[in-house]
């Protein structure tokens, strides 16, 4: 696996340089998450996942880089990435949704599947988190 480095905190007005457009942003976030998400599997092979406990923040990992690769997530393949049970992985769903950080939304083309994914407002907070510093307006 190569190398992913977190981006520097550009809000600074007093470095020097240019600061990352937003689609770099974008680009260097999508690249954390998918860091993180690779480590966060990695400990839970070596480490077992039995120990780490974590279910809402598995799922936003897995709808970032989902939404980063245009790839829509049912809710139980958002269930698996809980990594717990799947009565406590749904009533996590229910939670973030309830909170307003995912959007429910029923296939077009199948009303048995829904989808799930992430708000406006969780994406653009997720994408700070992961590019490493406060995304620019």
């Amino acid at each position: 696996m190569g190398r992913v480095f977190l981006a520097p905190d550009v809000s600074n007005d007093n470095l020097i340089g240019v600061a990352p457009s937003d689609e770099q942003q974008e680009d260097i976030a999508l690249a954390n998450a998918k860091y993180a998400l690779a480590v966060r599997r990695m400990r839970d092979k070596v480490l077992g996942g039995e120990l780490f406990f974590d279910p809402a923040w598995n799922i936003l990992i897995e709808l970032y880089v989902a939404y980063g690769d245009g790839m829509p997530v049912t809710v139980g393949n958002a269930c698996i990435a809980a990594a717990v049970p799947l009565t406590s992985a749904l009533r996590c769903c229910q939670l973030l949704q309830q909170k307003r950080i995912v959007v429910r939304e029923r296939d077009p083309r199948d009303g048995r599947r829904v989808f799930l994914r992430l708000s406006e407002e969780s994406y653009k907070v997720l994408t700070k988190i992961f590019v490493g510093g406060p995304a620019r307006k």
